[in-house]
């Protein structure tokens, strides 16, 4: 029998494991080797600390631990394709385009593929339900997509409505024979030629700052159905028991006959969602986040100034109230609040970038 504890060899097979996602930052994620290289070490780092910390404190069974790891090092590369697509621009012609070609590019074998299997993972080794995750991850690929077609299709209807007017005109002027039929013939022709000056898909993007905030916010959406907390009832009474035998050893004498001596009672799985925190301060943060993102398009008459001082505000209270949550309950934080920290944490690089672009 081997010697080396049971933490060594699940520790080995996700470096193993997560081998593969070196490829997926090289390849799917288009990153030059060297930073495939460090993406890649911080995130098998990431995945062992996390299933190892998910072991020790969760009693979680190694098979979802080894599923969420590998949700992980499915889901880091492909918010890493995200980020390149959405902040930096790194987008194909395709994929600018508006309407069903923007959405096939989008919507490609290898990004749905990433997608389900990503969904597949968090189902089983995070509980999260499966037509959910599927819901965030396709969701999340027809973001881009949507945002293109709905400005296009809204730019184009005033334009064909103004021109049928004029047309309507032209033809009302030559049954009133004011005009003849050659010089009707002429205002059609220049009618047609007549097109609402199209945009370049440069001129929809949103600077650097505004998309960071907008990102942010999207991750504090996603984290607020996920699991903000994972704790097992059982667990913790396991362990105030074993504590309490290790520093009263003598009142294990006292416990009736047939009372359990050690941490032999059956474990399950609590999650708490934000939706479930108490005091409704999971729905709180959602707001406040969400204030912080969508404030310049909900009140775009304020001044610069009072627009900044009201999304910082309410970012700074977003952000308190998350970290009192994360360090209340730390060892029991779940993969909801850690998306919702990380959104916060966007958010303020976005809207400090703002501030210096300002």
């Amino acid at each position: 029998m081997s010697s080396h504890p049971p933490e060594l060899h699940f520790t080995l097979l996700l470096l193993i494991a997560s081998a593969g996602s070196f490829f997926l930052y090289l390849k799917y994620a288009r990153l030059r080797a060297p930073q495939a290289a460090l993406a890649w070490l911080l995130t098998a780092i990431t995945a062992v600390v996390f299933c190892l910390w998910r072991i020790r404190l969760n009693n979680v069974a190694p098979d979802a631990t080894m599923s969420a790891a590998l949700c992980l090092l499915l889901l880091l590369p492909f918010l890493t394709r995200l980020h390149s697509k959405w902040i930096d621009g790194q987008l194909s012609e395709a994929e600018c385009a508006p309407g069903s070609a923007g959405f096939r590019a989008w919507l490609s074998l290898g990004n749905i593929v990433i997608a389900v299997l990503i969904s597949v993972t968090a189902w089983y080794g995070f509980g999260i339900g499966l037509p959910l995750m599927l819901l965030l991850t396709i969701g999340a690929l027809t973001v881009w997509p949507l945002m293109q077609t709905i400005p296009s299709a809204a730019a184009r209807e005033p334009a064909s409505e103004n021109l049928s007017a004029e047309r309507e005109k032209v033809l009302s002027l030559l049954e009133a024979g004011r005009i003849t039929a050659e010089e009707s013939t002429e205002l059609l022709n220049a009618l047609g030629a007549t097109r609402a000056p199209s945009r370049s898909p440069s001129a929809t993007l949103l600077s650097a700052g505004r998309k960071l905030v907008l990102a942010g916010s999207a991750l504090v959406l996603i984290g607020f159905f996920l699991p903000w907390f994972t704790f097992s009832p059982m667990g913790e009474l396991n362990a105030a028991f074993n504590q309490m035998r290790q520093s009263f050893p003598m009142a294990e004498a006292g416990f009736p006959e047939g009372f359990p001596k050690g941490a032999i009672l059956p474990s399950g799985s609590v999650t708490v969602t934000g939706g479930n925190i108490g005091h409704g301060l999971g729905w709180i943060i959602l707001l406040l986040t969400l204030t912080t993102g969508l404030l310049p398009y909900l009140m775009s008459d304020l001044n610069g100034k009072s627009l900044r001082t009201c999304r910082f505000l309410a970012l700074a209270g977003g952000s308190i109230l998350l970290l009192f949550l994360l360090t209340q309950n730390f060892r029991l934080a779940s993969i909801g609040l850690v998306l919702a920290v990380a959104g916060c944490a966007l958010q303020w690089v976005g809207l400090l970038n703002e501030e210096r672009s300002a």
